[in-house]
C-alpha cells in the first residue's frame, strides 16, 4: 500500500507544480520522462487540482470518474458493436463490480486514462472494419492521446498498423501521422525548448526496458502463469473471449489483450505490486466472462439434459 501511495504521491507532485506553471518534480526540473512520465494524465490532474485542490481525495476522485466512464463506454461500444443489449449489459455490469477494477479506480494511476482511450480505440477500429473511415479517424486520435498518457500505449501502434493493413493499407498514409501526431508535438517542444534534458531522459527510459530475448521469454511466462493462477477472473475472461461474438469484436479483443500483453509483459513483472500495469486489460476479462454467460446459456439450452447439467456445474 505504502508503495502505490508513492506512484500517487509522485502524480500529485507533479500536477502541483503544473498548476503552478512549471514542470519539476522534487529537484528535477525541466523534464518528467526520467520518472516515465507524459504529460496528458498530469494536465488533467492539474486542472482538477486548480478546480477542487490538492489533495488525495482530489486524485482519487479523477480516476474514479475515468472509471465510472469507462463502464457506460464499455456498455455503448458492446451494445453498438454486437447489437447484444444483454451482452453489453452484463459486460458493463461486470466491470462496475470487477474487484481489480473497483480497487485500482480508487488508486491514483494514469494507466486509468487508458482504458477509456482504449475503448475508444477499439470502438472506431470496430467500426471501420465495417467501412466507415471516421472511425478510424477517432481510433487514431484516441491512439495519439494515449502515447501522451503513458509509454504503455506504445503496444497500441501495431494493433493500428494490422488493422488498417489488414483492411486498407493506403489508409496508414494518414492515419499513422494522426496517431502519432500528439508526441510529435510533444517531442518538438520539448527539444525546442529542453533538449538537453530530454534526450537524457528519454535514453534512461529506453534503457531500462531492454532485456535479453532469454529474459523477455522468461518473464512473458512467469507473468502468464502468475496472472492466470492468481486471478480466476483473468482466466475465465480468457476463456470466455473465444465465445465472443461477432468475430470482428472477437478478434480487436484478443489484439487489444495479446499485444500490450506481449510488448509489456517482456520487460515488466504484471503482478503483485506491478498489477496495475494490466489495468488497461481489465475489461477484457469482463467482456470474456460476459460472452462466457451469456453464450454457454444459449448453447446449454439446446445440449442433452445429461450435459447441460454436466457444464452448468462446472460453470
Amino acid at each position: 500500500g505504502e508503495v502505490l501511495d508513492d506512484v500517487a504521491e509522485l502524480l500529485l507532485e507533479i500536477a502541483r507544480h503544473l498548476a503552478n506553471g512549471r514542470i519539476q518534480y522534487l529537484s528535477v526540473t525541466q523534464s518528467v520522462l526520467l520518472f516515465a512520465r507524459l504529460p496528458l494524465f498530469e494536465w488533467l490532474l492539474a486542472g482538477a487540482v486548480r478546480l477542487f485542490g490538492l489533495g488525495m481525495g482530489t486524485l482519487r476522485g479523477v480516476t474514479a470518474v475515468l472509471g465510472t466512464a469507462s463502464v457506460v463506454l464499455l456498455y455503448a461500444l458492446l451494445r453498438d458493436v454486437s447489437k447484444d443489449r444483454w451482452l453489453a449489459l452484463t459486460a458493463a455490469l461486470l466491470l462496475a463490480v470487477f474487484p481489480a477494477a473497483v480497487i485500482y479506480s480508487r488508486f491514483g494511476f494514469s494507466y486509468n486514462l487508458l482504458v477509456p482511450l482504449v475503448l475508444t480505440a477499439v470502438w472506431g477500429l470496430a467500426r471501420y472494419d465495417l467501412g466507415q473511415k471516421s472511425g478510424l479517424i477517432w481510433a487514431a486520435a484516441a491512439i495519439g492521446l494515449a502515447l501522451i498518457t503513458d509509454l504503455w500505449a506504445l503496444s497500441l501502434l501495431p494493433i493500428l498498423l494490422i488493422v488498417v493493413v489488414r483492411r486498407r493499407w493506403r489508409d496508414l498514409a494518414w492515419a499513422l501521422p494522426l496517431a502519432l501526431l500528439p508526441l510529435g508535438v510533444y517531442t518538438a517542444v520539448s527539444l525546442l525548448t529542453v533538449p538537453a534534458a530530454f534526450w537524457f531522459d528519454w535514453q534512461f527510459t529506453l534503457a531500462r526496458v531492454r532485456l535479453p530475448l532469454a529474459a523477455q521469454l522468461q518473464n512473458l511466462a512467469l507473468n502468464a502463469v502468475t496472472l492466470l493462477s492468481q486471478s480466476g477472473w483473468l482466466a475465465l475472461g480468457i476463456v470466455g473471449l473465444f465465445a465472443l461474438q461477432p468475430r470482428r469484436l472477437q478478434r480487436l479483443a484478443w489484439l487489444f489483450l495479446l499485444l500490450p500483453f506481449l510488448v509489456i509483459g517482456r520487460t515488466a513483472a504484471l503482478y503483485s505490486l506491478s498489477f496495475y500495469y494490466t489495468i488497461p486489460l481489465l475489461p477484457w476479462a469482463a467482456v470474456g466472462i460476459a460472452a462466457l454467460l451469456r453464450f454457454s446459456t444459449a448453447r446449454l439450452t439446446a445440449a442433452p439434459r445429461r450435459a447441460a447439467w454436466l457444464l452448468a456445474a462446472l460453470l
